[in-house]
C-alpha cells in the first residue's frame, strides 16, 4: 500500500493500509502474548508477561531506528534540485522534507515550488524504499518464526506435569 503513495493521496487506500496494519498488529501480539504466557509456568506468568513487552518495545525502538534511517538515506539519495539552487537551500533540502519546504518559502515562486515538489517527491520515493525493506524483513521474520518455533507443542505442559489448555483458563468461573 505505501509503496504506491502519490502527491495527491488516496484517502480509501491510507485508510485500507491502516486497517490492515492495525488488524495484523492487534492480531500478532494477541497471538504472541498467547505463546509466551503458555509456554511458562503460572507462577512465572509475570515475569514472561514483562519480558515479552520489554522485548516489544525494543522491537519497536529498533525497528523505528533501522527504518528511519532507510528513510532519511533514501530521501537523501532521492532528492536532485535543479541547478541554480542556491547551496543553503541545496543543504537544508538534502537534510529533511520539513527544511526543504522551510528553505523553499524564501525564494521565487517558480524556485521555490520546484524545490518543494523535488523535496515531496524524493520524500515518498523514500517512503516507498522503507516500506519494501520492511516488507522484506517483515517477511523474512515471519519465515524464522514459523522455523523456531515449528516443534513448539500446542498444548504446553504446566508446572504440576499436566497439560496446560490456555482456552479452558477462558472458560473457567473467575472468582
Amino acid at each position: 500500500f505505501y509503496t504506491r503513495l502519490d502527491t495527491q493521496p488516496d484517502i480509501p487506500l491510507l485508510v485500507a493500509a491502516m486497517l490492515a496494519f492495525g488488524l495484523g498488529t492487534g492480531l500478532a501480539f494477541a497471538v504472541t502474548n498467547d505463546t509466551v504466557l503458555a509456554s511458562v509456568p503460572r507462577e512465572r506468568a509475570g515475569a514472561a508477561a514483562a519480558i515479552s513487552e520489554t522485548g516489544m518495545e525494543v522491537g519497536g525502538a529498533l525497528g523505528i531506528a533501522v527504518l528511519g534511517s532507510v528513510l532519511n538515506g533514501a530521501y537523501r539519495g532521492s532528492v536532485e534540485l535543479p541547478a541554480g539552487v542556491p547551496e543553503d537551500v541545496r543543504r537544508a533540502a538534502e537534510d529533511s522534507l520539513a527544511a526543504a519546504l522551510d528553505a523553499a518559502a524564501g525564494l521565487p515562486a517558480g524556485a521555490a515550488e520546484a524545490v518543494a515538489a523535488t523535496a515531496r517527491e524524493a520524500f515518498l520515493t523514500g517512503i516507498g524504499v522503507t516500506m519494501a525493506v520492511a516488507g522484506a524483513l517483515l517477511a523474512a521474520v515471519a519465515a524464522a518464526a514459523l522455523y523456531a518455533l515449528r516443534d513448539v507443542p500446542k498444548v504446553i505442559p504446566d508446572s504440576a506435569g499436566g497439560a496446560h489448555d490456555p482456552s479452558a483458563d477462558a472458560a473457567a468461573p473467575r472468582s
